[in-house]
């Protein structure tokens, strides 16, 4: 397989490619080729400079531009070949590839350089390209052009007989690199994480501060300040905890830690029973597609998502709501509760009004100030209600999404190595069923009383 990656060189365009064309890397330029130019530095980057200040509005060695950003002078790609297949690929080949990618990716008038390095445990194509071809064409670089040059390297690749990166959609925290290494059970970051995340349910954890004494108990470096930095054993490099992924920011970490009751786990999961407990298992489905990544793909929920879930779950169990008739029959309640309490302050503003009218003596005005108190505790009480009922919609809404019939399906279609909780939630489906709400919860609850 083949990883391409992307960098923009807006100085020293001479310096780079006295780099890619460094004899003690290709060869001694065996492995150095180009195209619509030539594969030695002073040639190319004259010809590269020319070529430049035809076309470009600023000069190959001109000044920043008012933004204080310099323009691109040079797109390097770098296009990395896994070191396992180097028993079947040879430096030639690699070479030949990165040729063919160049010519598929740029067409036949692009200016390029094209150098192969074999210094490393890995071989690797150095491809520098000008930013305008012969025909004058500007070429740029942004996500979308960049995920189809992958795709073009990734047919190339498969037409010599070589692996490719199967899932490769969309950006995410992770570089190909961990990606790779998470397959392989050698991601050091992936390491941090899970010891992150068992610490989190620990017992003796009850702070970030106690967090950072574990760590450091287990022989990792912690520093706390604006972010939380960690560094293995034996390890020169350090990472702040942000960089793990979605869920590990420190305000995460110490939200986590205070609400350890939420980190789901499968014996927990056994607790509930009927359409709650499908939703305790649509959590635990977020919380290891968060924590646990295993394919390089676009996150498929946010943590924020997996705060919100975890809020819907903790109100049904206290709640005691296991099904979508109990959610319906909270809100014919919250709607009698609120009908009764605007009867109430309709009644008490009725009577108030009657001693407005009356001449004012001690005994009226004291009456009045009763009055007064009792509308301003009844319209509090009202003003519960309707943040009851809006949560309880809101929760009964999501709660349907989940449970709802192309769930288990849906599981399965993006997360297959998820199957087996999508098989508990088809299982639990069996005795359990959604249905939509309207906007109006009456209808749903008028509906609901019927069928009981």
């Amino acid at each position: 397989m083949a990883i391409i990656k992307h960098i923009s060189i807006r100085k020293a365009p001479k310096e780079f490619l006295g780099y890619i064309l460094n004899g003690n890397k290709n060869d001694h330029a065996k492995l150095a080729s180009a195209i619509n130019c030539v594969a030695e530095v002073d040639g190319a980057y004259e010809i590269m400079k020319t070529l430049y200040n035809i076309n470009a509005p600023q000069t190959l060695i001109g000044k920043e531009r008012e933004n204080g950003k310099s323009s691109v002078k040079l797109h390097h790609y770098i296009q990395s070949f896994s070191p396992e297949e180097n028993k079947n690929l040879t430096p030639e080949e690699a070479h030949k590839i990165g040729e063919e990618w160049v010519k598929k990716c740029f067409g036949e008038k692009a200016v390029a350089v094209i150098s192969t390095h074999i210094d490393r445990g890995h071989l690797h194509n150095h491809i520098a390209i000008l930013p305008y071809t012969l025909d004058r064409k500007h070429i740029i670089d942004n996500m979308e052009t960049l995920e189809k040059y992958r795709s073009i390297s990734d047919k190339i690749c498969d037409s010599h007989g070589l692996s490719v990166i199967k899932v490769r959609k969309h950006k995410n925290t992770a570089k190909y690199k961990e990606w790779l290494e998470r397959q392989n059970g050698t991601s050091w970051k992936s390491k941090i994480a899970e010891e992150i995340d068992r610490l989190i349910v620990d017992d003796n954890v009850h702070s970030i501060d106690d967090m950072k004494k574990q760590l450091e108990r287990k022989g990792y470096t912690v520093r706390l300040g604006n972010y939380m930095t960690i560094k293995l054993p034996k390890m020169e490099k350090s990472i702040r905890t942000r960089r793990l992924g979605d869920g590990y920011e420190l305000d995460d970490l110490i939200y986590r830690i205070a609400h350890k009751d939420k980190e789901i786990s499968d014996a927990a999961i056994a607790k509930f029973s009927g359409e709650q407990k499908i939703y305790a298992l649509y959590y635990r489905y977020m919380q290891i597609s968060i924590f646990h990544p295993v394919q390089k793909s676009k996150p498929r929920f946010k943590y924020e998502q997996l705060r919100r879930t975890a809020d819907i779950l903790t109100l049904m169990n206290s709640e005691n709501i296991y099904t979508s008739n109990d959610f319906e029959e909270k809100i014919r309640l919250n709607d009698e509760n609120r009908r009764g309490q605007k009867r109430e302050i309709e009644r008490l503003k009725k009577r108030k009004k009657y001693f407005e009218s009356q001449e004012s003596n001690n005994n009226y005005a004291e009456e009045e100030r009763n009055i007064d108190s009792a509308i301003e505790g009844a319209e509090i009480l009202l003003s519960k209600y309707e943040e009851e009922r809006a949560r309880y919609i809101e929760c009964y809404k999501e709660f349907l999404k989940v449970t709802q019939d192309n769930m288990y399906e849906e599981l399965k279609k993006n997360e297959k190595e998820r199957e087996s909780i999508a098989e508990q939630i088809y299982s639990e489906r069996q005795n359990s069923a959604g249905r939509n709400i309207s906007d109006n919860p009456n209808e749903n609850s008028t509906s609901s009383q019927s069928e009981r």
